[in-house]
């Protein structure tokens, strides 16, 4: 249900990171700006944003009940990285816990510091980030009563309502509907289009791992003890292969995977000599009877993907990168402007559909089977609401001209960036950075050739629904099919 209201005032507790507190008098005069420090302690601001004094941990801020305060933006810094875990979430689809180690890794502060209390370490954590990309206060949006801590009561249909006590968490979220929503209450941090693809590629991810049988929460596998799913899925510590889960073999249609071979001898620090590659995961997992080893030196294959990449963006830089990215970019965005269109009306026939169903059973009640009409009226109900809440959803995916120029520039950087994005940067940055640009990659070792699937622009927060690609068949670095097959013979002592 969405209230509307014309204050938008701050309710009271520690603002969102990448907010302060603005307190007015009830006159509406300016009082002073508040944020919240990492160790706890609180900072104050006259109206020009020039510190006045510093309140420590434990006290409090001397202000009357008439008094009130808003959200307001805070520092740039820490707006920045606001949207920068947007940025990783929904244009590098970086999971929550790759996203927190490479805050970590660049030294960017965390909202709480350990002063706060023993639960926090002072570094960024996988619930941190997640709270972030759920919190609707970072579109503009005021929302209470998203979750409840009450002993006894709870609000529901807006009205208050006993809690049940065999629930034995004081902490509970609450349905979307029992939401109390002020539009627009405050300055936004990330576009409600930006937060919008964020929720809806957050609950296809979970929903996947609910299929599998992860809690989507914590990562641990139902059922098992302390068995985690890593966040992020292809990028971790221990990652060292940049191309995991983007390539399938032509042969068999399995996943080219990683692979270890140990090699006769000791290096210089007395280890067994290993090199690296990648296999057919049909070989490595069945044999010799499914598919053939084929297996590739990841030198060389990364090597040959990083050239084709960077080739293939070439037309995109220089003088004439604006525009033709531009040209690009209409073009997907047309295509998402329709796919959009489809969804919507496919939405609204079903909300048709429903409405038909509930007049067709109101019409036919009968005193026998009021309660069996009423509880299926109840499920029709609720499913209305969360249809017309997605199609309020689409309704912020339309592009500005502002977010498209926004977009363009972002992309042109990108580009430009490529060689050293795909060469220099720590693994988990090369991993997000290919995993913007390729689609899809198909090793025919027949022929010793790549097919791959190319977005003909990287994808971009905004970028389409579907983005276009391109196939690009390249051979690995003028290796012919006899070269490449002579990698093909059975590793014994692999793994």
């Amino acid at each position: 249900m969405l209230t509307k209201s014309e204050t938008g005032f701050w309710m009271g507790g520690v603002p969102p990171h990448g907010y302060d507190l603005r307190y007015e008098s009830y006159s509406g005069d300016f009082m002073t700006h508040l944020r919240y420090l990492p160790d706890a302690s609180k900072q104050l601001f006259d109206e020009g944003w020039q510190a006045v004094r510093t309140i420590a941990r434990g006290e409090s801020l001397a202000v009357s009940r008439r008094d009130r305060c808003r959200l307001v933006l805070s520092d740039k810094s820490r707006v920045n990285v606001v949207r920068e875990i947007f940025r990783l979430y929904v244009d590098e689809r970086r999971g929550f816990k790759a996203i927190a180690d490479s805050l970590n890794r660049r030294g960017i502060p965390s909202p709480r510091g350990p002063q706060w209390s023993k639960r926090h370490s002072g570094k960024w954590s996988v619930s941190t980030v997640r709270a972030i990309l759920v919190n609707p206060t970072y579109m503009g949006d005021l929302v209470w009563n998203r979750r409840t801590d009450a002993r006894f009561h709870r609000v529901l249909d807006g009205r208050a309502v006993e809690r049940s006590q065999a629930d034995a968490r004081r902490l509970e979220l609450n349905d979307e509907s029992d939401w109390i929503v002020v539009r627009d209450a405050h300055p936004t941090i990330v576009i409600r289009r930006i937060w919008e693809m964020a929720r809806r590629l957050r609950e296809e991810q979970e929903a996947s791992r609910l299929q599998r049988g992860i809690n989507p929460r914590t990562g641990e596998r139902v059922g098992a003890v302390a068995s985690v799913e890593p966040s992020g899925g292809w990028t971790g510590a221990r990652a060292k292969f940049l191309l995991s889960g983007l390539m399938t073999c032509a042969q068999c249609g399995s996943r080219y995977e990683g692979h270890s071979q140990y090699r006769k001898g000791l290096d210089e620090n007395g280890h067994r000599k290993r090199t690296l590659g990648y296999a057919c995961g049909g070989y490595i997992r069945h044999g010799r009877h499914v598919c053939e080893i084929g297996r590739i030196e990841k030198d060389l294959l990364e090597r040959t993907v990083i050239d084709a990449v960077v080739n293939h963006y070439g037309p995109f830089t220089g003088e004439q990168a604006h525009q033709r990215i531009a040209e690009a970019l209409e073009q997907q965005i047309g295509g998402e402007v329709k796919q959009v269109a489809k969804t919507q009306a496919q939405i609204k026939s079903r909300l048709r559909t429903i409405d038909k169903k509930i007049r067709a059973m109101l019409d036919n009640i009968t005193k026998t089977n009021r309660d069996l009409i009423d509880t299926r009226i109840g499920e029709l109900s609720l499913e209305r609401e969360r249809l017309e809440s997605k199609l309020e959803s689409l309704a912020h995916l339309a592009l500005s001209q502002e977010e498209q120029e926004q977009i363009i520039a972002e992309t042109s950087r990108f580009i430009a960036s490529l060689p050293s994005s795909l060469t220099e940067r720590p693994l988990d940055d090369r991993q997000a950075a290919i995993r913007r640009c390729v689609d899809g990659i198909v090793v025919d070792r027949t022929d010793g050739t790549l097919r791959i699937e190319l977005r003909t622009v990287p994808t971009v927060a905004g970028g389409s629904l579907a983005p276009s690609t391109e196939t690009v068949l390249v051979g690995l670095n003028g290796h012919t099919s006899g070269q490449l097959s002579s990698l093909n013979a059975d590793c014994p002592n692999s793994k």
